[in-house]
This record gives structure tokens, C-alpha cells and sequence, in this order.
């Protein structure tokens, strides 16, 4: 059984700081740092271990309301792992949702269409086929296929205040007898890697702090550069879309 997802296209923009602000209140005894401090146990569950180290600074200016994002360089590798970091009026519970519910993220995200090729709704282990659009003159459009593991160790561990969905890319083999993914591969190019998660922490007061990080290898003919820029664009966009996807009606996997 295999479900298709709905279709929008969400253009790119053009790289330009990637920073947003976004209304946040702290709250005594809720920071960000105390935060990190008591659930640095569950933290080390994490299944990303090759995550980028996001430095602390950052946290702070997250929790002064800004969306914030870098790079770091992969040794050996021309394209380098993009992150962000934010903290999002929106409850652990629906943000997670919107993470882990693809039915409606093409109506919200940088990618304009999603296919859930391997497991069930909201289920850790599903297989999903991606399609983005470059809109850059000359270069090709980009698919991939991932894995979307949940790490519930993690969240056992926490108490329940902290998820994580990490995603890694699979052989496209696994897209075999879905016809209607043909034609969208034919239109793009395959990445030959696609890796990165979501870690979401409750702050309390109906906040989340959101770390994401994404690294991509091109194919094709794209330039890793230009990937790099596209992938922390596109981290800006994501956490925009993921926001508005949390607050939808249409929102499921609550």
C-alpha cells in the first residue's frame, strides 16, 4: 500500500544571512541553556552523531527570537552541512506532527512533491520520495529517496520533552512498481546523498527549540556549492513551512 501526497510548487530564493525573527519570551527558570543542561543525558541518545556542533551563541540569539543558521565543511567534501536553530510558539506535540506527517508538507516545504513509497503513516522506518525545484537556468531539478527514523530511546529517556527524526537516503530501487514516480525522475536528478533530522526539545509554555541540520551531495551537474546554498536557504523556508504546516486544521499524527 502506498499513498500519494499532495503537489505544490514553492519556488527557491536567493541566499541572503538566512536569519528571521520571530516573537519569543523567556521565561525564568525556562532557558535555553538550562534546558540543554537537564537533558544533556537524553541528548546523548541522539541518533545523528554526525550532526553539526551548533555553538552556543546561537542558542542564545534563538532564544532572543531570531531563526538562525550556518555551515560547517564535511572533510573531504566540497558541500558543507547546513543548520539552524530556533525556538517556535508552537507545542512539542504539534510540531512534531508536522515533522513526521507528510500529507501536507508539499503544500508548505521547498519541496514540491512527496511520496510515501514504504511503510506507514507517521510510522519510523517509512521510505519517502522527494522532488525539488532548483529554478536555476541550466540545472536540473533533484530527487531522493530516504528513511525517516524516530529515535524513541530518546524520547523515553527525556521524559517525553524531546524527539528526534533523522532521515538518511536509500537505493531508489525501493520506488519500483510506483509508476507515477517515473516521470518525476525523469524531470530531475538524483542526489547521490541526502542525510539529516529534526530535534525538537520542549522548552514549556507551549515553546519548542528546533535544531535541524541537512547535508546533501548534488549529482549531476550542480555544483556543491551552489547545493550548500540551496540546502541553507532552504532550512530558513523549512522552518517557515513547518511552523504554518503545525498550525493547519489538516495536521495529522497528533
Amino acid at each position: 500500500m502506498w499513498t500519494i501526497l499532495r503537489k505544490s510548487l514553492m519556488p527557491m530564493v536567493t541566499f541572503c544571512g538566512l536569519m528571521w525573527s520571530i516573537p519569543t519570551t523567556s521565561v525564568a527558570g525556562d532557558t535555553v541553556a538550562e534546558v540543554l543542561q537537564a537533558t544533556a543525558a537524553a541528548r546523548a541518545l541522539r541518533m545523528s552523531t554526525d550532526a553539526p556542533v551548533i555553538p552556543m551563541d546561537a542558542y542564545a540569539r534563538a532564544e532572543a527570537g531570531e531563526w538562525v543558521s550556518g555551515a560547517v565543511s564535511v572533510e573531504g567534501e566540497s558541500a558543507k552541512k547546513a543548520w539552524g536553530v530556533a525556538v517556535l510558539d508552537v507545542p512539542l506535540q504539534r510540531l512534531w506532527a508536522a515533522v513526521v506527517d507528510e500529507s501536507g508538507q508539499a503544500d508548505f516545504l521547498p519541496t514540491s512533491y512527496i511520496e510515501r513509497v514504504r511503510g506507514g503513516a507517521c510510522e519510523s522506518g517509512r521510505l519517502v520520495f522527494q522532488y525539488l525545484p532548483v529554478n536555476v537556468p541550466l540545472t536540473s531539478d533533484r530527487w531522493w529517496v530516504v528513511q525517516r527514523d524516530h529515535n524513541e530511546a530518546m524520547h523515553e529517556a527525556s521524559g517525553g520533552r524531546m524527539r528526534e527524526l533523522a532521515y538518511h537516503t536509500v537505493d531508489p530501487s525501493v520506488t519500483r512498481g510506483h509508476a507515477g514516480l517515473a516521470s518525476w525522475m525523469e524531470e530531475g536528478v538524483q542526489l547521490e546523498v541526502a542525510r539529516g533530522s529534526w530535534l525538537l526539545t520542549s522548552i514549556g509554555h507551549e515553546r519548542t527549540l528546533v535544531e535541524y541540520y541537512a547535508w546533501s551531495k548534488p549529482g549531476g551537474k550542480m555544483s556543491p556549492a551552489l547545493v550548500s546554498m540551496f540546502t541553507g536557504t532552504s532550512i530558513s523556508k523549512t522552518f517557515e513551512g513547518m511552523l504554518a504546516w503545525s498550525k493547519s486544521k489538516e495536521l495529522g499524527c497528533l
